[in-house]
Formats: C-alpha cells, sequence, structure tokens
C-alpha cells in the first residue's frame, strides 16, 4: 500500500468523519474544540503522532474520549498497518495498560536516562526511543492534560520566538508541564488561527475601496 496517499485520503475526509460522527453535545466547551480535534486527527495522518498521542490531545475536546473510536476504527481500516515514523522503522502499535504499568515501575527503577533497561522491563518489543516517548508525552505525571491557560500560550510563544520553532523538546523543557507533542500542535493552532485572523482583515482592507467607489458612484 502507499502510506502517503492512504494517509492524504483520510486527510481529506477528516472533517466529514468528524462532523458525521460526533454531535454537539459530545465536545467540551474549549473554544473551537471541533476544529482543534479535526487538525489533531489530522497530524496524525499525516504521521506526526501515533494513536495513543491523538486520544491524548483530543482528551480536553471530548467529554467521552472513547467517543473517536468508530473515526479510528476508519482510519485503521484504511491503513491497517502504520508505519512507526521513529528513528528505528518498527511499526507502532498501541500501548496497554500493562505496559504503561511496566514503564512506569521501570522509570521508577531506572530513571530516564537509562532507556535500554527501562525498554527491557516494558518488553513486548518495545525499543529505548518508544518508551522514552510514551513516558515525556503520556505517562510522566507532570505532563498536564488540562486545557491551556492563556498565561501558559503567551509562555509558549516566548520560549518559541527564543529557540525556534523546530527544537520542540527544548521547548518542552523549558514549558516544564507539557510534552514536544503537546508544545508543538498548540503552538501551529495558535499561529494558523492567527494567519487565519490575519488573512481575513487583509480582504476586508482590500474591499473597502472597492464599497467606497460603489457607495460615491451611487451618490453621483
Amino acid at each position: 500500500m502507499n502510506y502517503d496517499m492512504g494517509f492524504s485520503r483520510i486527510s481529506d475526509t477528516v472533517a466529514d468523519l468528524v462532523s458525521n460522527t460526533l454531535k454537539p453535545e459530545d465536545y467540551t466547551d474549549e473554544p473551537s474544540a471541533k476544529e482543534n480535534l479535526e487538525t489533531v486527527f489530522k497530524q496524525y495522518s499525516s504521521h506526526i503522532i501515533d494513536i495513543d498521542q491523538l486520544k491524548e490531545l483530543c482528551r480536553p475536546y471530548l467529554k467521552d474520549v472513547s467517543r473517536l473510536d468508530p473515526i479510528i476504527h476508519v482510519i485503521m481500516l484504511a491503513v491497517p498497518q502504520m508505519e512507526n515514523h521513529t528513528t528505528n522503522r518498527r511499526k507502532s502499535k498501541p500501548w496497554t495498560p500493562e505496559e504503561d504499568q511496566r514503564l512506569s515501575e521501570a522509570v521508577a527503577i531506572h530513571g530516564t536516562n537509562q532507556w535500554g533497561n527501562v525498554a527491557s522491563i516494558v518488553g513486548n518489543d518495545r525499543t529505548r526511543s518508544q518508551c522514552s516517548q510514551r513516558w515525556n508525552r503520556v505517562i510522566d505525571p507532570r505532563i498536564s492534560k488540562a486545557n491551556w491557560t492563556q498565561e501558559e500560550e503567551e509562555k509558549l510563544l516566548r520560549i518559541v520566538a527564543q529557540v525556534g520553532d523546530r527544537q520542540w523538546t527544548r521547548v518542552a523543557a523549558e514549558m516544564g508541564n507539557r510534552c514536544d507533542v503537546q508544545c508543538r500542535f498548540k503552538y501551529r493552532f495558535i499561529m494558523s488561527k492567527r494567519n487565519k485572523a490575519e488573512n481575513e482583515m487583509r480582504m476586508a482592507q482590500a474591499a473597502m475601496p472597492q464599497q467606497t467607489n460603489l457607495n460615491l458612484d451611487q451618490m453621483n
């Protein structure tokens, strides 16, 4: 299967899947919850995040995250075996609660600098890279799952302005309570909204002279 083509087709239909599956009452009161949800799915379809990260990133926008299951089912049918785009190129598979428990226990024993030893305890052919990412992006209790506050967004923008928009591990370290995927997703969403607002403003300003001329013509 051509994975790029498969994911491109999924990305094109994400909005329809969300609209047809989820009802207004399924969303939380988070502003732009539906738009945020669609953006998360598109990041998944573009290999930016995996299925576990998708669920975590969608959690603030849905009252019951299990409502995602039908949408995920459609995606998994379209692309039965998604490649894990980490450095080891092994296929991704969802983490089980038992694996998460072993990961937490392994980190308690070995800390966060001996991922080879951690991976050997987790088992199930999990690599040091997978264990590190799972801990730093999902399991670490310091990672906040709550909605972003205005103060956090402002802090994120300040940090990215200082270190750039490519060093997300460093950005996450500076934030302290958000993982790299959360920071990258939030920053891109903020910039997308900002660019959209600027484009709408430019279009409105461009239309103003035409409207003024039309009014003058009507007066004459």
